[in-house]
């Protein structure tokens, strides 16, 4: 039984290593970065309409995986930093027309979740210094969750939403926000970004990753079920690897278009 978790954790670390060049590619943007993307999304499409138990080869699911890959291909030529009308009218368009194929409201919010995700993420391809934010973003992330697994591991302690993910821990949200704050600002100074400005965006990055995670952890509970797929050894799904993903990134899209990471 002692041998088990050590396992889990090579399995998982095993599996992350062979994310990275998906990771790296999506990091370089451009056509191939998006093409990645929307192969994800059509994963996490069919994990979504495989847990609401509807038969992705029907018209309804074939549907929704079209709803939600739509944005994504429009924004990839449509190439703005900036969010205009036109955007706001397509994703309103799109998250209804989710909402009426779903029609349950916690599906179809995660499903816009993952729409506003992917959208966001090749919003920030059109940005001169996209590498650079799409780089920090992943790593603030990807940090958090490695932060938060083996924080709340080591120092355990009280409960940070126990009916919705019991093994989530506060100790564990604070070290994965610490870890967050720490890789902000090595990668801050990387890319020559604005210390202060580097710092709170990792924090900010760090805490709608958290939220993120646990909403995809209430949404499965909703639903009876312990991991969102099989796809990836020792993550679950991609749903399960890709949650802090989901509210973290259009968080990120909204700071970017607010601020200047480079404090000018």
């Amino acid at each position: 039984m002692s041998e088990k978790p050590h396992s889990n954790i090579l399995m998982r670390v095993l599996t992350a290593c062979i994310l990275f060049p998906l990771i790296f590619a999506v990091a370089r943007g451009g056509i191939l970065g998006g093409g990645v993307i929307i192969i994800i999304l059509i994963g996490l499409a069919l994990e979504l309409i495989k847990i609401v138990e509807i038969r992705w080869r029907s018209w309804r699911g074939s549907s929704i995986v079209g709803v939600i890959i739509l944005p994504s291909i429009f924004a990839l030529y449509n190439l703005d930093i900036e969010f205009s009308l036109n955007d706001l009218i397509l994703l309103g368009c799109m998250g209804l027309s989710l909402w009426l194929l779903l029609n349950q409201k916690i599906a179809w919010v995660l499903g816009i979740l993952i729409m506003l995700a992917a959208f966001s993420l090749i919003k920030i391809f059109a940005h001169p210094m996209s590498f650079k934010f799409i780089a920090f973003a992943i790593l603030a992330i990807v940090t958090t969750d490695i932060g938060a697994y083996f924080g709340g591991r080591y120092f355990g302690g009280p409960k940070l939403a126990s009916k919705i993910s019991p093994a989530k821990t506060w100790s564990g949200a604070v070290c994965g926000i610490l870890a967050a704050g720490g890789i902000a600002i090595l990668a801050g100074t990387f890319f020559q970004f604005h210390f202060i400005i580097a710092v709170i965006a990792g924090i900010f990055i760090a805490i709608f990753s958290i939220i993120g995670d646990l909403f995809e952890s209430g949404f499965k509970r909703h639903y009876a079920v312990k991991d969102s797929g099989n796809i990836l050894p020792g993550h679950g799904g991609l749903l399960d690897r890709f949650d802090g993903f989901l509210i973290a990134l259009p968080c990120f899209y909204i700071f970017l278009l607010f601020g200047d990471l480079y404090g000018k």
